[in-house]
């Protein structure tokens, strides 16, 4: 057969460590799906993008 198939995996992880969890899987070369929005936050001294599931 010269089809491939790919096995999907689902991750649950605890809370605020999903960007961790990306991260991880990036360094490894696994391929993985994160959804993720980039919302700016500012503070009275700076302002940081954070990205939210």
């Amino acid at each position: 057969m010269g089809i491939f198939h790919r096995r999907w995996y689902v991750i649950y992880t605890r809370p605020q460590l999903e960007n961790k969890i990306s991260d991880y899987l990036s360094q490894k070369g696994i391929e993985f799906f994160f959804p993720a929005i980039k919302d700016v936050r500012q503070w009275n001294d700076r302002k940081k993008i954070i990205n939210k599931p």
